[in-house]
C-alpha cells in the first residue's frame, strides 16, 4: 500500500451535450496528471449526455476516457450516463480507468436501476476505495460495507441538487461518515452553473466537493467554484478504520455485519408488499417535550428541577417529556459515583410518583445497578407511573464507570401504541446503523439522550444523520458543562414535500425546533403515521440485501 496517495477533485459545471463534457474531463484529467495526482475523481453525471444519446456515442465516450487515462498513467473514476440498449432509459453509472486504461469498476447506481451487487471497491496504489453514488447513501450495504471490507478510503459521487447544501449543517453526510468508520471521506460534487436553467435535462449543483480525514478534520474543500480541481495528499496509514472494528467487535452489532457479505437464499427480488414489513402504528397524535437542563452535582437538586420541568410539560399537553442522558446524577465520575444503589431507586420512585401524578410519560437518564454492576441507563415511565423500558448503554465510552448493555431490546417502548426507541450517548448516534435498524423494524420515535461537550456543528451533523430514516427524533443534550446545548426536534415525515412551512431540507430530516446553550424546553405535535416507510424503500433498491435488511430489524427488536 501506497505511503501517501495524491487525490484530484474535479468539481465541474455539467455541459448539455456529451462531447462538452468530455472534451472538458479530458483537459482535467491532464491536469491531474501535471500535478502528479495518482486518481482524479469526477462527479455524478461528469459525462452528461443529451436524453436522445445512442448507447454507441456513450460507449465511444467511454472508450475515449479510458484512452486518457492511458495516455496520462492516471486512475480516472467519474459518474456518466448509460443505457443498456437505444430504446431502454438513461440511468446514472461509475466508472474507473486504471491507468493502463483498463476496467477497474462499473457500478450502476442502485437507487436508479433497483438492482446490483455491493459493495463497489477498487484500488489505486494498493490502496483500496469504495465508491458511493450519490442517493446510494440510503442503503447501509454501499455507505459502509466498504469499509468493512478493508477500503481506506470512501468516495462519494454526487450531482446534490442546490437545496441539498444546508449551511449550517454542512457536510452532514460526509463528515460524520468519515469518523464512523475511522476512514477517509471523499465528496465531489457538481458545481452551479447559470446555463443550467436552459436545459432541462442538466441540474443546478452547489460544490462544496470536500476531503475528511479519518478523525473528522477537513484536509480540503471547495465551494461553488465551477471547473476548479483540488489536489489533496492524504496518508493511507492514519486509515485505521478503527470505527469499523469497534463495530465488528461489538458483542451485537458484530453479527449485523458479520453477516454482511454472506449471501442468503432467503434474498429476493421482486415487488415489495407493504403487509410484513416493519410494525404497524395507529394514527396518533402526540405532543413530545425535550427538555434540556442544568444537570446538578447532586440527586436532591436535579430531582426538584426535573419535576418542575415535567409539571411545565404537562401543562403544554406533553405525552411524553425526554431529558438528556445521566440527567438525574449529572455525568461526571463524582457524580455518577457519589450516587448509590438506594438514592437511585429512590429517585426512580419519586419520579415514578410525579409521572402518575401529573399524568405525563418520562423519559430521563439515570445510572442503573444490576447483580452488582453499574449501567448507563436510560428509563421510560407511562403517565400512570408504571416503568415501560430500562435501557442500558451498548456502547459505552467509559468503561471503568459503566459495564455495557447486552441487548437492544430494552430500549423500546410503545407510546400509545407507537413503536419508539432510545439510544443513548453520542457513540450511538454515530453508529447511525443502530437508528436505521430501529426504523427498519418500525420505530416512529426515536429518542437520543447524550451529555455532550464537544464540537457543537459535528454533533448537528451527526444528529442530521441518524435522524433521516423517517421517524420524528429528539435529540436531548444536557445545558451544563462540560455539556453545551444545542438540542433538537427533527422531522424527517415530509421529506419532498418542500410545500410545507418547515421542510427545507427535502432530502434529509429537518430541525423543527432547536434550543441554545440554557435551559429550555422545545415541543412538538405530530400525528403519527401508520408505518415507517424505510424498510420497503430500501429494499426495493437492495433486493440483494433483502434478508440482511430484515436480520437488522429483528436484531435490534
Amino acid at each position: 500500500m501506497a505511503k501517501r496517495l495524491t487525490l484530484g477533485i474535479a468539481q465541474v459545471a455539467l455541459e448539455p451535450t456529451l462531447r462538452q463534457n468530455l472534451a472538458k474531463m479530458g483537459i482535467m484529467i491532464r491536469q491531474a496528471k501535471l500535478k502528479r495526482c495518482d486518481v482524479v475523481f469526477f462527479p455524478e453525471s461528469a459525462l452528461t449526455c443529451e436524453p436522445e444519446t445512442l448507447k454507441s456515442e456513450i460507449d465511444s465516450g467511454l472508450q475515449a476516457l479510458s484512452d486518457h487515462a492511458r495516455m496520462n498513467g492516471i486512475c480516472v473514476a467519474f459518474g456518466y450516463l448509460d443505457r443498456s440498449a437505444d430504446e431502454r432509459p438513461i440511468y446514472n453509472a461509475v466508472k474507473v480507468f486504471g491507468p493502463e486504461g483498463e476496467e477497474k469498476l462499473n457500478y450502476a447506481k442502485m437507487w436508479d436501476v433497483k438492482s446490483g451487487e455491493s459493495p463497489w471497491i477498487f484500488e489505486v496504489k494498493g490502496v483500496s476505495i469504495g465508491a458511493i453514488l450519490c442517493a446510494d447513501r440510503w442503503l447501509r450495504g454501499v455507505e459502509d460495507l466498504a469499509a468493512f471490507c478493508g477500503s481506506r478510503i470512501l468516495v462519494e459521487f454526487s450531482n446534490n441538487f442546490a437545496d441539498e447544501w444546508l449551511p449550517d449543517q454542512e457536510w452532514f453526510w460526509y463528515r460524520p461518515r468519515a469518523v464512523r468508520n475511522g476512514v477517509y471521506s471523499v465528496f465531489v460534487n457538481t458545481a452551479p452553473h447559470d446555463d443550467y436553467r436552459d436545459h432541462a435535462h442538466l441540474v443546478d449543483g452547489h460544490g462544496h466537493s470536500a476531503v475528511f480525514a479519518p478523525d473528522g478534520s477537513c484536509v480540503d474543500a471547495l465551494g461553488s467554484e465551477v471547473d476548479r480541481l483540488m489536489v489533496c495528499e492524504i496518508d493511507p496509514d492514519l486509515a485505521t478504520r478503527k470505527g469499523t472494528q469497534d463495530r465488528l467487535n461489538h458483542p451485537l452489532l458484530g453479527t449485523f455485519w458479520s453477516g454482511a457479505m454472506a449471501p442468503s437464499s432467503e434474498d429476493r427480488a421482486g415487488p415489495v408488499a407493504e403487509e410484513g414489513i416493519g410494525q404497524l402504528s395507529p394514527r396518533v397524535k402526540l405532543t413530545f417535550a425535550a427538555v434540556q437542563m442544568q444537570c446538578y452535582d447532586g440527586v436532591d437538586a436535579n430531582m426538584a428541577l426535573m419535576r418542575a420541568q415535567m409539571g411545565t410539560a404537562a401543562k403544554q399537553g406533553a405525552d411524553v417529556v425526554v431529558f438528556p442522558e445521566l440527567a438525574v446524577t449529572g455525568a461526571s465520575d463524582t457524580d455518577v459515583e457519589g450516587a448509590d444503589e438506594s438514592a437511585l431507586d429512590e429517585a426512580l420512585h419519586v419520579l415514578c410518583a410525579s409521572a402518575r401524578m401529573l399524568g405525563v410519560g418520562a423519559v430521563f437518564g439515570m445510572p442503573f445497578y444490576d447483580q452488582g454492576k453499574r449501567f448507563n441507563g436510560a428509563f421510560s415511565v407511562d403517565a400512570a407511573g408504571q416503568v415501560l423500558t430500562r435501557y442500558a448503554q451498548t456502547a459505552v465510552d467509559r468503561p471503568h464507570l459503566f459495564t455495557p448493555g447486552r441487548q437492544f431490546s430494552d430500549m423500546w417502548f410503545d407510546l400509545k401504541g407507537v413503536p419508539v426507541a432510545i439510544l443513548l450517548g453520542m457513540r450511538e448516534a454515530l453508529w447511525s446503523e443502530l437508528s436505521e435498524m430501529a426504523a427498519l423494524r418500525g420505530a416512529q420515535a426515536i429518542l437520543h439522550l447524550c451529555h455532550d461537550g464537544g464540537d457543537p456543528l459535528l454533533r448537528r451533523q451527526i444528529w442530521a444523520n441518524m435522524a433521516s430514516f423517517g421517524t420524528i427524533t429528539l435529540t436531548v443534550n444536557a445545558a451544563s458543562h462540560p455539556a453545551n446545548g444545542g438540542s433538537a426536534i427533527w422531522e424527517d415525515y415530509r421529506r419532498h414535500k418542500k410545500k410545507e412551512p418547515y421542510s427545507r431540507s427535502p432530502y434529509s430530516a429537518s430541525r423543527i425546533a432547536e434550543a441554545y446553550s440554557g435551559e429550555e424546553i422545545l415541543y412538538t405535535t405530530q400525528i403519527m403515521r401508520a408505518k415507517n416507510p424505510h424498510m420497503k424503500r430500501v429494499v426495493e433498491r437492495d433486493p440483494g440485501k433483502r434478508s440482511w435488511y430484515e436480520r437488522g430489524a429483528q436484531l435490534i427488536a
